[in-house]
This record gives C-alpha cells, sequence and structure tokens, in this order.
C-alpha cells in the first residue's frame, strides 16, 4: 500500500477512536525490547484494546486535539 493511503487510513482510525473512546491511553515506548512490546501489545489486544503505534498515529492525535479543542500550537 503506497505510503500516502497508509497515513490516511491511519488517519481515520486515529479519529475515529479519538471520537469513539472515552479513555486512551497513550505512551511512549523507546528503550524497550522488541520481545516486551511483542507482550504487551499481545495482552492489550486480548482484553479488547485497540492499538495503534507509531510517529504518525502520536502526530494524528497532537493535530486532532490542537483542532479539536483550539489549542494553541505552542502548549503541545
Amino acid at each position: 500500500m503506497p505510503k500516502k493511503e497508509t497515513k490516511e487510513k491511519i488517519f481515520g482510525k486515529v479519529t475515529e477512536y479519538l471520537n469513539k473512546y472515552t479513555n486512551i491511553l497513550v505512551c511512549e515506548i523507546k528503550d524497550l525490547p522488541a520481545n516486551n512490546i511483542h507482550r504487551i501489545r499481545k495482552d492489550l489486544r486480548t482484553m479488547g484494546a485497540e492499538i495503534l503505534c507509531g510517529k504518525t498515529v502520536r502526530s494524528f492525535i497532537f493535530n486532532f486535539l490542537i483542532n479539536s479543542f483550539n489549542i494553541l500550537d505552542y502548549h503541545c
């Protein structure tokens, strides 16, 4: 899938989740071994959690919050 289509798909999911759910966990997982990340994601999926990862997701969330709540860019 081309990069632009992938980003549009991710943006759609992020927007859907931010409008649908009242509780959302956003975290940074750097400096963790890949096996730990894999296990955490697997455990979250068994609880029915929706999981999106990546820098693109983070930037979409910040942009959504800025646009939805009229937060100025310098607050993020």
